[in-house]
């Protein structure tokens, strides 16, 4: 089988881009592409190469797995390795553990499922997570399981030729196709990460194996593949749906350029030597260039410099080569049995992932941290709130559960619905306390922003992209439940400035901050009508806690954690609040008050002369940038009900009007 220099080419521009946007480089917004085009050669090489046994009657399972586990076994577990070793002394424990926990799955090739699963609202960032680039091993690997099956059962069936073969090739590809597009529409994330959404990526390549190479027109076909990968790296962001419709531009693209041949234009410069030299490391380079850079994220906690980029980048190839020659070479000339192959490499996984199990049960080495950093080290740790009781709520025959929290549901002289997002479930242990003080009776159920009505008003959410359908039920289930239940209060505690970016009207582009405010207003007007065409009860608001705008918990640790990180400069126990989140908290007390409701605005009780605390009472209050702890310490939690007078909010005192700004103000009219 002639070796074919441009495809090593390929490789470079596939993994240079990934390694651009990741450094966060603006022009490399579709960086991320890159993986796709890695799919499309994965398909074409290895197809062509259990063609060519089928063919030759050398087809052997046990020789081609084999083959795949001194390619990728070795390098992928020195990694995996390294990072570890490094995260010991970077990363905090539950960052550490993390790390541990996808390091398991890393080796079983699941990373991809353990990132789908594990990459929700409340995981750790995917952007901190120095083995999240290995999903897209976990894809080929299980692609490399299945495929190998099929291409036989075709050979026997169909010799890989005909009317038949393709038919079968086809359906394949358009079935996963399809799939791949339907569900990009409501869980996007399930379709990156899942092996069979992405299998018609590798069918693409897998099809032109069977292709003769282009005589005519390859010039032009190899110019169109590049244009075609050139506009998803440069045109895709992180607000472009994906994978979906468009994963077919980087993948038809990569597919043009493999059909058109090694003796078309572009097929010849990638056939150069800068371009087949990056190749040939590239599979180091893109297991090395991910832990590398999210580990001097955490070391650095800011924005990388262009110096920073540089050494950066001189690093991972330094590695990248030094990994070819001594580990990536050598294990391919590995003249071993099959089996024994096989055996070695199992053993090796099976040690690899005993010591990531080991950091996974020993919750990242909490010891390593003194013990006043320990109840922050972790946004878990952080997030720990149990529930106190779950109930059941049928409405128009539509059964809902919620948390129960406050006094118990017989006892309370009164009762409220507490409706909201994270914002509300960060309030849930001080609300769980102030309540049974105030002997009341809170049932919370998760909520939406309520000025979304999926009419006029949309939020542009590329992870939910039918976030506005779907909120609008939600608004219509809580009116129904309002309706039924009459309840004696409705508290609704949302992350109001958080939304300001993704606010949309019909017809309208990214708004301003002062258009957002404004569409914010009507919409909370809006809501209120909705709301009161069958409920009589309050209606409180609750405002904000200050958002400090930068990761204060992280901040915390760098400063007294004794990890090997660079210190936060930003880092203080006051904060002034953003201008931004004023006039929001501003606009949505004028808007309450029009409507006859009550605003509570935490925001104005904690903060004086506009500085705000980062800690009360010793007790650090953040989790990250917007959210408060939920594991605070229970004299913390009395001393914030007591500053914020939140027992006169939910017993519905009448007090003068709050003032967003005003240390005096934010009480309950």
């Amino acid at each position: 089988m002639k070796y074919r220099a441009d495809i090593d080419g390929l490789r470079t521009i596939a993994v240079l881009p990934v390694i651009l946007f990741h450094f966060s480089i603006a022009a490399f917004s579709g960086g991320f592409v890159g993986v796709d085009i890695f799919f499309v050669i994965s398909g074409f090489l290895i197809t062509r190469i259990l063609a060519k046994n089928c063919r030759e009657g050398s087809f052997s399972l046990l020789d081609f797995y084999a083959r795949r586990v001194k390619r990728i076994f070795p390098v992928m577990f020195l990694v995996v390795l390294a990072t570890l070793a490094a995260g010991y002394l970077l990363l905090s424990p539950g960052d550490y553990q993390s790390a541990g926990e996808s390091g398991v799955y890393a080796v079983a090739f699941l990373s991809n499922v353990f990132f789908w699963l594990n990459t929700g609202y409340f995981d750790a960032s995917a952007e901190t997570m120095p083995l999240l680039h290995t999903w897209s091993l976990g894809v080929e690997e299980q692609f490399y399981i299945i495929w190998p099956l099929l291409i036989l059962a075709l050979w026997r069936f169909t010799k890989l030729k005909g009317r038949s073969f393709w038919l079968a090739m086809t359906s394949v590809s358009l079935a996963s196709l399809v799939a791949c597009v339907v569900v990009t529409t409501y869980d996007p994330e399930q379709a990156f990460y899942l092996p069979w959404f992405r299998a018609w990526q590798f069918a693409m390549g897998a099809a032109i194996s069977f292709l003769p190479l282009m005589k005519r027109g390859n010039h032009a076909t190899s110019v169109m593949g590049l244009g075609l990968i050139a506009y998803a790296v440069f045109g895709f962001d992180a607000a472009t749906a994906f994978p979906g419709y468009s994963a077919l531009i980087p993948t038809l693209g990569a597919a043009l350029i493999i059909a058109a041949g090694p003796a078309a234009l572009v097929n010849r410069l990638l056939a150069t030597s800068p371009f087949v030299w990056i190749g040939l490391i590239s599979y180091s380079l893109y297991l090395w260039h991910w832990p590398v850079t999210v580990l001097y994220r955490h070391y650095s906690d800011a924005p990388l410099s262009a110096q920073e980029i540089a050494l950066l980048g001189a690093l991972m190839m330094g590695l990248s080569v030094l990994t070819y020659f001594a580990v990536e070479q050598p294990s391919r000339r590995l003249a071993l049995p099959p089996n024994h192959i096989i055996l070695s490499g199992l053993a090796g996984g099976i040690a690899v992932a005993a010591l990531s199990f080991l950091i996974l049960q020993n919750a990242g080495f909490p010891s390593r941290i003194p013990d006043e950093a320990r109840q922050v080290a972790s946004l878990e740790t952080m997030w720990e709130w149990q529930c106190p009781r779950t109930v059941k709520i049928d409405v128009d025959g539509e059964s809902m559960s919620a948390c129960a929290i406050g006094a118990d549901l017989p006892a309370g002289n009164q009762s409220g619905i507490l409706w909201g997002d994270s914002h509300a479930q960060h309030f849930l242990p001080i609300l769980h306390a102030a309540a049974k003080e105030a002997e009341t009776s809170i049932l919370f159920l998760n909520g939406c922003l309520p000025i979304v009505d999926n009419k006029t008003i949309f939020r542009d959410y590329p992870r939910i992209p039918t976030y506005s359908e779907h909120c609008a039920a939600q608004q219509n289930r809580l009116i129904r439940l309002l309706t039924a239940k009459h309840p004696d209060f409705l508290l609704i505690a949302n992350a109001w400035t958080g939304y300001l970016d993704s606010i949309r009207v019909k017809h309208r582009q990214q708004l301003s901050r002062a258009e957002a405010i404004s569409v914010m207003h009507v919409g909370m007007q809006r809501f209120f009508n909705r709301v009161r065409e069958g409920f009589n009860g309050r209606i409180v608001i609750a405002g904000d806690v200050p958002r400090p705008g930068y990761d204060v918990a992280s901040c915390f640790l760098r400063e007294s954690a004794g990890l090997l990180k660079k210190p936060c400069p930003f880092y203080s126990s006051q904060f002034r609040m953003s201008e931004s989140q004023q006039k929001a908290l501003a606009a949505l007390e004028k808007a309450v008050s029009e409507k006859d409701g009550s605003f509570w605005n935490p925001a104005a009780f904690l903060c004086s002369d506009g500085s705000c605390p980062t800690m009360i009472g010793g007790d650090l209050l953040y989790r990250d940038n917007n959210h408060i702890r939920r594991n605070l310490a229970a004299e913390t939690v009395s001393a914030f009900i007591s500053k914020t007078q939140l027992k006169a909010v939910l017993v519905g005192e009448k007090r003068r009007k709050s003032h967003v700004a005003g240390p005096e103000a934010g009480t309950l009219r």
